[in-house]
């Protein structure tokens, strides 16, 4: 992975430790964020990942994503 993946990943690590989501590291990577910043013990669905792929994709100027791609992540 590019430095800056690592970087931002161990910020991420960092927020769940913060959260006390790392005591065991057990449980998902990727979990849901409110508005108020507050991380979720729950995974982020697949409709989620879908949709903040699609809208980077469509940003980028690239054709749209399929639904069935975005299913690989949250499993």
């Amino acid at each position: 992975m590019p430095g800056r993946t690592w970087k931002i990943l161990g910020l991420w690590l960092e927020a769940l430790q913060e959260a006390g989501f790392a005591e065991t590291w057990a449980g998902p990577l990727f979990r849901g964020v409110d508005r108020w910043g507050n991380i979720s013990s729950r995974r982020i669905s697949a409709d989620t990942i879908y949709y903040g792929v699609r809208k980077r994709t469509t940003q980028a100027g690239l054709d749209r994503t399929s639904p069935q791609l975005c299913h690989l992540f949250a499993e």
